[in-house]
């Protein structure tokens, strides 16, 4: 009743119809004379209709009309809420991450959350806005009221491979939403539980709707180092193999090229384990590394296989001020890439894809892409570090915390600082568009001796990911995860939603899910957030109740009363 009328407590006005329909009954009549020529019609009607309870009702129009009048006062009293929706806006957000494809519920969850949206979006007459969650939030449409084609919209939505972000994530991103003042928002997902703070919001109302039923599943996961190529060795890979399953399980995991199946593996996994399988010469990419397990232990779909494709270029990396040990090893590290000795001669630079520099500088680098290792003088103590808030990628791959006593040595550096210490500068970089071609220049204050130090295991991916950063599009990759930003300039022929090959040119790129944490699909827990001011919305809901015009009617059926009676009288 709380949802049709503003008021509900004011339905408990009925009960005054008892009392006048008993005042009707035990009333005293006028005295009833009969004369001569009305007694032929009492004998037909009589006839007709013999001892009749409702025969006492036959004149009663002025009971009828106090009725009707008391009814409708009670109606107004209680404030009916009129059109669901109306003066309203409606935000419903639709979860799209891989966990989605989960098939618990049938034929998946993401099909039961569309249907639930379609749901919430046919019912309301107000304003409504759609948005897609998968590692952000993204507006899909905006209409004044239901329209058919928010419905295409939504049903045409498929599954993807991006990450849910984390509860505090998706707090923040729902505070984004509530900053555009909308009176409902409707969060469809499957695996998030989130503690709404009391101060969220003062007017938005949120609703967190599960759409999950089972946590069993086990699904196989590589990352960026997974993939290697050695003159020697030749190709290898290694993955691993999660278990979200609540009982021992068994399972074959082997690699797939043109329909052949290579190396296949039987592996135990106990419940909730997590087992790293590594597989040595392998043939050349593309391939496919493949899970098989009972139907009961694989929930979900895109988890089970996953896509390694073979790099289309070999860049080519000159190193300036390194020892020729160094260059050794590092292309032992990244046989993809190319890397050459610089001699001193600068037109050999024409053919670089970047350049990796120890030391200060011996030419003029100012029209190509580098990274400069340019250390100072005195190291820096972890307790004197600062972060600036720049969403640099390359603060998000390096944790400064990690770093071992000696390995950075704060400077001033030249272009925008990213990283400084009380000290200095630890990094900062600078971009350029020289001939129509964008060239990133990264200054770091590191010693360029600790990457090649066995002992550090945190400045090789550190290192990596400079190279990456470096070479962009260049970056020889064996796959990529949804949400890479190097996808949006691939220029692929068709944008992706599942795990796959997709073709890309002349070529062939992998895309696989983009984080292990899809693989845990145990459903979250359901939520609401009621806000403590909800005046507004209140107000709005008055405005559209037709309670104004029962309280109309109610007074002119008492009026035509009164003048029924005087006419009478």
């Amino acid at each position: 009743m709380s949802g049709l009328f503003l008021n509900p407590e004011g339905l408990w006005g009925i009960l005054l119809l008892f009392p006048v329909i008993a005042i009707y009954f035990i009333k005293s009549r006028p005295k009833r004379i009969s004369i001569s020529s009305h007694i032929i019609w009492k004998l037909v009607l009589s006839k007709i209709k013999p001892n009749s309870f409702l025969d006492r009702f036959q004149n009663s129009i002025f009971l009828l009309l106090q009725l009707s009048a008391i009814f409708l006062a009670v109606l107004a009293f209680a404030r009916p809420a009129g059109p669901p929706g109306k003066g309203l806006t409606r935000f419903v957000v639709i979860d799209d991450s891989a966990s989605m494809m989960a098939h618990d519920l049938l034929p998946n969850r993401l099909e039961a959350a569309k249907k639930r949206a379609v749901e919430l979006l046919r019912e309301w007459n107000g304003k409504i806005e759609v948005f897609l969650l998968t590692d952000k939030i993204e507006r899909l449409c905006d209409l004044s009221g239901y329209d058919s084609r928010i419905e295409e919209i939504v049903q045409k939505l498929q599954p993807t491979g991006y990450s849910t972000p984390d509860s505090h994530s998706v707090l923040r991103l729902l505070k984004e939403l509530e900053s555009q003042s909308p009176d409902e928002i409707f969060l469809l997902t499957d695996t998030l539980s989130i503690t709404f703070p009391g101060d969220f919001s003062s007017k938005t109302r949120v609703s967190l709707e599960i759409f999950a039923k089972k946590q069993e599943n086990i699904g196989i996961f590589g990352d960026s180092n997974s993939c290697m190529f050695d003159k020697n060795m030749g190709f290898s890979c290694e993955v691993a193999i999660y278990s979200c399953f609540s009982k021992e399980s068994e399972v074959e995991i082997s690699v797939e090229k043109d329909g052949k199946k290579y190396f296949p593996t039987k592996i135990r996994l106990y419940p909730f384990e997590k087992k790293r399988q590594r597989f040595e010469e392998l043939p050349a990419p593309p391939l496919v590394i493949r899970l098989v397990c009972s139907k009961d232990a694989n929930l979900s779909v895109g988890d089970d296989q996953w896509f390694v494709s073979s790099p289309s270029n070999r860049p080519l990396v000159f190193l300036s001020g390194f020892e020729s040990s160094d260059i050794n090893k590092l292309q032992r590290s990244f046989s993809e890439i190319n890397f050459k000795e610089f001699t001193g001669n600068g037109k050999e630079l024409g053919d670089a894809s970047a350049i990796l520099i120890s030391g200060k500088p011996t030419f003029d680098v100012s029209s190509f892409s580098f990274a400069c290792f340019s250390p100072g003088s005195e190291p820096f103590g972890n307790a004197g570090i600062y972060f600036s808030n720049s969403a640099h990628r390359l603060i998000k791959l390096i944790n400064t915390d990690d770093l071992a006593s000696g390995t950075a040595f704060p400077k001033a550096l030249p272009g925008c600082p990213v990283i400084e210490s009380t000290k200095g500068t630890l990094l900062s970089e600078e971009n350029k568009n020289i001939a129509g071609v964008d060239k990133t220049q990264i200054w770091l204050a590191f010693d360029s001796r600790i990457f090649f130090n066995s002992e550090n295991i945190l400045f090789p991916i550190f290192l990596y990911n400079i190279l990456n950063y470096l070479l962009k599009n260049d970056f020889p990759k064996y796959f990529y995860q949804f949400g890479d930003l190097e996808l949006k300039r691939l220029g692929l022929a068709e944008i992706p939603s599942i795990p796959g090959f997709y073709p890309l040119k002349d070529a062939k790129v992998a895309i696989n899910i983009q984080s292990s944490r899809e693989f845990s699909i145990a459903p979250g827990k359901e939520s609401k957030f009621e806000p403590v001011n909800s005046g507004e919305k209140f107000r709005k809901q008055e405005e559209n109740s037709p309670w104004k015009a029962f309280l109309t009617i109610a007074c002119i059926l008492i009026l035509g009363e009164w003048v029924l009676f005087i006419r009478r009288c």
